[in-house]
């Protein structure tokens, strides 16, 4: 059953009701007007990272945000397992709309914006009859992969190597493919096949198998 505003609103409180994006058209209306088209300009045209860094580590979108707040098992991973672990890294997520969004900002408030936003394109997610395909979506890939495509051009002295942690089935996975030196896994869990709506993110992306090859990749790394 496609999930309603009201149930989005009972997950995160904190969402910008103008941003529930539950079809690929409304996607493509929201990047291009404010907020998202200035957010999007920013990454493309003004972020730079903080620092420059070793290593750029990609992640997946949750449905739990602000990420900050770490609301789930994977950002509880991500911020006090391996963030900890890796002083000379940089943690970016990878987004349908935002395209990017740095974890200086995961507490998704921009500029005077709350950005929080709830778009549920996820691995899995055409089970719960939310599918990411025809020409919005398409035109949606293609815009976001030229803002990422720009934000690498600028800031690709910032960072020496780059891993992005996206399964196949990710609709996130083509706007970066490009760009990433390494990108795992390179399968999909079985949770896939029956996605919860709002924990799908931790279901898929901490499965025993899923977590391994994240951790085997920044070893490697780690290691090189």
């Amino acid at each position: 059953m496609k999930i309603s505003l009201k149930q989005a609103l009972k997950i995160n409180p904190k969402l910008n009701p103008k941003l529930f994006l539950p079809t690929p058209e409304a996607v493509l209306r929201a990047i291009e007007e404010p907020p998202i088209k200035d957010w999007l300009n920013f990454i493309a045209n003004e972020y730079v990272l903080l620092r420059k860094v070793s290593l750029l580590l990609l992640v997946p979108c949750s449905a739990y945000k602000p990420y900050s707040e770490a609301r789930d098992e994977l950002y509880r991973r991500l911020i006090y397992e391996i963030k900890p672990k890796l002083k000379d890294a940089h943690m970016i997520t990878v987004s349908i709309p935002l395209a990017l969004e740095p974890e200086e900002y995961w507490n998704f408030q921009w500029r005077g914006y709350n950005l929080i936003y709830d778009c549920p394109f996820f691995p899995g997610s055409e089970k719960l009859g939310f599918k990411w395909e025809g020409p919005a979506a398409e035109e949606v890939t293609k815009k976001l992969r030229k803002v990422i495509e720009s934000f690498w051009k600028r800031n690709k002295d910032y960072f020496e190597h780059s891993i992005a942690f996206l399964v196949p089935s990710s609709p996130d996975r083509p706007l970066v493919e490009e760009s990433v030196d390494e990108i795992v896994p390179d399968f999909d869990p079985p949770t896939v096949k029956n996605p919860s709506y709002d924990n799908n993110a931790s279901e898929v992306y901490c499965y025993p198998s899923v977590w391994k090859a994240f951790l085997e990749a920044i070893k490697s790394w780690l290691h090189t």
